[in-house]
Parts: C-alpha cells; sequence; structure tokens
C-alpha cells in the first residue's frame, strides 16, 4: 500500500488536484472471495479483515489522501441473505460495525465509500436516463448532493483480463449515466 501511495502522491506533484483517493476494498467485500479457513467464526475473521484493511486504510489516509471504501457487497445481497433465511437489515447492521471498525480513529472527513448500484457492469442492457436520475435523487435526499457522485468507479471489469461488457455497450451506458446525471442536477432538492 505504501508503495501505491507514494507513486500516487509522486504522480500529484505536476497537477493541482482536490480530493485525491485511494480505492480499496471494504471489509465485507473481501470475505466474498476469500474463505475463512483459520478463524472460529465468520465475525472474528471479519473482525481480522478489518483489522488488516485499518493498516492499509490508515496509510492512505496518514499520506492526506482520502481513503474510498469500495463495497460492492452490501447493496446487493438483499436476496442471497434472504434466500438463506437470514435478517438482512441484521446483516447489514453487522456489516457496518464491521466497516466503522475498520475505519476506526480515521477522519470521516478522509472517507469515502462507494456502493454499486447506478449504472450495472454485469448486464448488457442500458440503463435508462431516467432510472439512473431517480436513483441519484433517491441517495441525494437520503445523504445529501453534496455526498453523491455519479460514476463508474468500478469500471467494467474487475482485472486486466476481464472485459464484461464490449466498448459500444460501456460507451452507451456512460451516455446514459451522464445524461441521468443531468437529469438529476436539474430536479430541485426535497427538503
Amino acid at each position: 500500500m505504501q508503495r501505491d501511495v507514494d507513486n500516487l502522491l509522486s504522480a500529484l506533484e505536476a497537477v493541482q488536484v482536490q480530493g485525491a483517493f485511494l480505492p480499496v476494498v471494504a471489509p465485507t467485500s473481501i470475505s466474498v472471495d476469500h474463505t475463512n479457513e483459520y478463524y472460529s467464526s465468520h465475525e472474528a475473521y471479519l473482525e481480522a479483515v478489518a483489522d488488516a484493511l485499518h493498516e492499509e486504510y490508515k496509510t492512505i489516509t496518514d499520506a492526506g489522501l482520502i481513503v474510498q471504501l469500495d463495497d460492492a457487497i452490501l447493496t446487493h445481497w438483499w436476496d442471497r441473505i434472504t434466500d438463506e433465511g437470514g435478517d438482512y437489515r441484521k446483516w447489514v447492521a453487522a456489516s457496518v460495525e464491521i466497516i466503522n471498525h475498520a475505519l476506526r480513529g480515521i477522519p470521516r472527513e478522509q472517507v469515502r465509500y462507494h456502493v454499486c448500484c447506478v449504472i450495472s457492469h454485469a448486464i448488457s442492457h442500458v440503463e435508462h436516463p431516467e432510472l439512473i436520475a431517480q436513483r441519484l435523487r433517491r441517495f441525494a435526499d437520503l445523504l445529501g448532493r453534496e455526498n453523491v457522485i455519479a460514476s463508474s468507479d468500478c469500471g467494467f471489469a474487475q482485472g486486466a483480463g476481464t472485459q464484461r461488457q464490449v466498448p459500444s455497450i460501456m460507451w452507451a451506458k456512460l451516455h446514459s449515466l451522464a445524461d441521468g446525471a443531468r437529469l438529476a442536477s436539474r430536479q430541485p432538492a426535497r427538503v
């Protein structure tokens, strides 16, 4: 992580920028791709993951950068949790506790939290701009307009060798995202 921080800081020396950040995985998302083979419970495993990630987050924020937690799981597991007989709200509350544990001692103003839900890299249909605007307004009404960013932050692949969509679909999704963001920005904020 220190090498990544140093590389970003070096690249930033030649430009003027505000809000430079490094994206890192949220503890709740990492547990999907990695299996607990050591700890006595899933909760103990998540706590250990959060402790390890805390060091990465701190390395980023100690350098004056913003840490962006990328959480592809929290907003997308309702079906999985409920299909297995679980209580989604209880699971979300426990997940938020783990995230907060990983962020302990890190200034709030140096934290961004990213969830995927405006446009999808996993499906090939292009979301309608009005649907995107509706989603953005819902988040803006809940979180405050200044706390919502419309982007394809995850991109369209989670690795260098993985392309989930053809370029024409990617560009169409980006155009739809921009149109939806413009629509949402024109709508008055709810009070």
